[in-house]
């Protein structure tokens, strides 16, 4: 639990600092830029999402294959 939580925190501040510098192309006057932003922002989210998901279900798999065979 300790570990999964750990790596929660690292993965939110990872994603929360990339997002905040790919979402300061929201603000640029180019609308190539704003829209290199957007995409850049839903696809950080939408992987931070995987990532918060699927981290504490391979650690609980692993923890469990552990488990059976010792």
């Amino acid at each position: 639990h300790r570990s999964v939580d750990e790596t929660g925190r690292a993965i939110l501040a990872a994603t929360m600092t990339t997002a905040v510098g790919f979402g300061a192309f929201l603000f640029a006057d180019n609308d190539g830029l704003r829209s290199i932003g957007q995409l850049a922002v839903i696809g950080i989210a939408a992987t931070a999402i995987a990532a918060m998901l699927a981290v504490p279900t391979i650690a609980a798999l692993i923890r469990r294959r552990r488990e059976r065979r010792g």
